[in-house]
């Protein structure tokens, strides 16, 4: 997306009060833009009522605090995974397990905002055991 139309629609959610929430996601991973602390800031700035999410996949949060000191209220790391095998058979990324790991462990001890891990159930590649597991490691957040 370009900054001018970024920047409109922002603009315009700030003009509607009914609107509290604003999450950076969609089709593919928000850490990939550079301008991605920039972009939340902005939103801060022009609605500072508005709870501000970022939904990721871990692999590219290297700089949570940025992201905090930004304006960021929350974010949620699309994990998948108990294992580096579950995690690249379900995510497709391999050998990233840990990495995702620890910078989810990084942004966690960030304080001022809330951090989810989350998985999407599926009987086949994420499991109930599976989900108790990642229960007893993240929490049930």
């Amino acid at each position: 997306m370009d900054d001018a139309l970024f920047y409109k629609i922002a603009d315009e959610v700030a003009t509607i009060p009914q609107i509290a929430q604003f999450a950076f996601n969609g089709l593919g991973e928000p850490l990939l833009d550079k301008r991605i602390t920039e972009f939340i800031a902005y939103v801060r700035r022009t609605s500072p009522y508005m709870r501000l999410m970022l939904h990721t996949n871990g692999v590219m949060l290297t700089d949570p605090q940025a992201l905090r000191d930004a304006g960021l209220d929350h974010l949620t790391v699309s994990l998948n995974a108990v294992t580096a095998k579950q995690h690249e058979q379900v995510m497709g990324l391999k050998g990233q397990f840990d990495k995702v790991c620890a910078n989810t462990d990084k942004a966690r001890a960030v304080k001022g905002w809330t951090v989810s891990v989350r998985a999407v159930y599926s009987q086949d590649k994420f499991n109930e055991q599976d989900v108790a597991q990642l229960q007893e490691r993240w929490g049930d957040n």
